[in-house]
């Protein structure tokens, strides 16, 4: 989206080869937090409309969600979960944790990545459509309803320390 507006903004809408690269050369490798915060001042600059800023807000929220799931699925030691668990696989940070102690271990299902890839295609649907012009949402004639999400982040469950087995059995009292 950022690539797509600074490189109309650069060259009208016809974009050159030029202004792609150069969109691409500042953008490209950007993390979703950067972007949204960029995407955010932008919106405000450009006076976007209220429910359209509104709308953005509500899925830059629901994105962020699933970035936590991907963050953790992605940076921590993810395996099958452990005995009476209902859901199948969990993750922990103790690899990462400074205090190894007390780690935080997170328990979630298949379904609920599924799920999660689900909505950043509705995200990047209802968001990657409404790029027009040289403004990011200058049309304000867009859909700005709720979409259903799917995945909630609830889905992925802090297991109480004291709820916490391993594979082989109860772990170890302190």
């Amino acid at each position: 989206m950022l690539k797509l507006h600074l490189g109309s903004r650069m060259s009208g809408e016809k974009m050159s080869v030029e202004a792609v690269a150069l969109s691409s050369a500042i953008y490209g490798s950007m993390r979703f937090r950067a972007a949204r915060d960029i995407i955010k001042r932008i919106m405000k600059t450009e006076g976007t409309p209220k429910p359209a800023m509104d709308f953005a807000l509500k899925v830059f929220e629901q994105v962020g969600h699933i970035e936590d799931l991907r963050d953790r699925i992605a940076h921590h030691a993810v395996v099958p979960a452990y005995k009476g668990a209902e859901e199948y696989w969990q993750v922990t940070d103790a690899m990462s944790t400074k205090d190894i102690r007390e780690p935080k271990v997170y328990v979630f299902s298949e379904e609920a990545v599924v799920k999660a890839a689900l909505d950043l295609i509705v995200a990047g649907d209802r968001l990657g459509g409404t790029v027009v012009g040289p403004k990011l949402f200058a049309d304000s004639d867009f859909d700005v309803s709720p979409p259903p999400w799917l995945y909630r982040p609830s889905m992925l469950k802090l297991v109480p320390q004291n709820k916490l087995r391993s594979p082989l059995g109860p772990s170890p009292q302190r």
